[in-house]
């Protein structure tokens, strides 16, 4: 068969198929439903435990962090999270090739009790400094991470600032 019959062919069936209804298979993958900040810190005073806060509309979790205690160079560590809100909350940090360190900290929530407007706010701090301080009111976007025919969607948003 010449390659442009065969590129006809592959066409005619794949109308075909489309045509019939048939779907694509679904894949399992989930979501959860929140928003994200990430932003390069300098540690002035080298590693030392950090104090993490994560506000949705004033409801607060808290958590610490220790840079570096896994102790390997550019390995991340994650937050030290109470058990009652290791559902609410993630962040971790890890030291970059150039010495800076990268921050990460995740608020999340129920899908159904978040709405466009919901004010953010992101507090991590040192013994001796606050190294971020943001507050920020978010619009969320819908993620399907499984295709949008195939559920298990979540709202999710970005917070920006430095």
């Amino acid at each position: 068969m010449a390659p442009q019959h065969a590129v006809l062919a592959v066409l005619a069936v794949s109308s075909a198929v489309t045509a019939a209804g048939c779907s694509h298979n679904c894949t399992l993958m989930g979501c959860m439903s929140g928003a994200s900040y990430g932003q390069h810190v300098e540690l002035s005073n080298g590693p030392e435990t950090l104090t993490v806060t994560a506000c949705r509309n004033g409801a607060c979790r808290y958590a610490t962090v220790m840079p570096g205690a896994g102790g390997c160079e550019g390995c991340r560590t994650h937050c030290d999270v109470p058990d009652a809100h290791w559902n609410e909350l993630a962040c971790s940090i890890e030291e970059q090739f150039d010495g800076r360190w990268m921050f990460y900290v995740t608020r999340y929530g129920p899908t159904d009790q978040l709405v466009h407007g919901d004010v953010y706010l992101v507090r991590v701090e040192s013994a001796s400094e606050v190294l971020i301080d943001v507050e920020q009111a978010v619009v969320y976007r819908w993620s399907y991470p499984n295709g949008e025919d195939c559920g298990g969607a979540c709202l999710f948003a970005r917070i920006e600032g430095s």
